[in-house]
């Protein structure tokens, strides 16, 4: 009886540690999976909106405003973006990858994008899915002030969108592989230290045992 209790509570308490260890590494690289992915998001935006704002101030001085579109069109067929928008500073789309939505209903450019004066990431929920929003704002330069008689520091905003489900889809299958590796791994621990206890704990519990009942 004492050596069953003994060899239960030794197992037992090794489990639990096992478990533990397992389950905090576990966490942490899917923490850290995660962080790096949203990182890789954000450099990969920043990269997307310096591209759109140099091409977006070249077109404008060069007056081939129907090239905006295109170029965003192209974007989104190398899926580098999801929809790319131009909005003016009263929010009305200036330029869209989505026609039907052009002079509609403003664009909600939150007005922290003016005060930060830099790009601002953020998230919204469509019927596809979770989404990242990447926002610029479009400087007014002096070689913009030509054609927009403004003296506003900005001009409007760069709206880039980008589906998260690629992203969300790669961690929940690697979350699913760890927890899977996690368990084999402590099956496997859980098997080589019974065996180490029936060897070196029952065993000599059970000779001492014997000698003391020959005693």
């Amino acid at each position: 009886m004492f050596r069953h209790s003994l060899t239960a509570k030794i197992l037992l308490a090794l489990g639990v540690t096992v478990a533990a260890v397992i389950a905090i590494y576990t966490s942490f690289v899917i923490r850290t999976q995660s962080a790096w992915w949203h990182e890789h998001l954000l450099a990969q935006g920043h990269t997307c909106v310096t591209m759109v704002d140099e091409y977006l101030k070249g077109v404008m001085l060069s007056e081939h405003h129907e090239e905006v579109v295109h170029f965003l069109s192209q974007l989104k067929k190398s899926r580098e973006i999801q929809t790319g928008r131009i909005v003016g500073r009263d929010g009305q789309i200036k330029f869209s990858t989505e026609p039907g939505e052009i002079h509609q209903a403003p664009w909600p450019v939150p007005a922290e994008l003016y005060q930060a004066d830099r790009m601002l990431p953020d998230t919204r929920v469509t019927a596809g899915g979770r989404v990242a929003v990447l926002l610029a704002p479009v400087r007014n330069d002096a070689s913009c002030r030509r054609c927009h008689h403004s003296t506003a520091p900005h001009l409007g905003a760069i709206v880039l969108e980008k589906s998260l489900a690629p992203i969300e889809a790669s961690i929940a299958t690697n979350r699913n592989l760890l927890i899977l590796y996690g368990l084999v791994i402590f099956a496997l621990v859980s098997a080589v230290l019974w065996l180490l206890i029936v060897r070196l704990v029952s065993r000599p519990v059970d000779q001492l045992v014997g000698q003391m009942r020959r005693v």
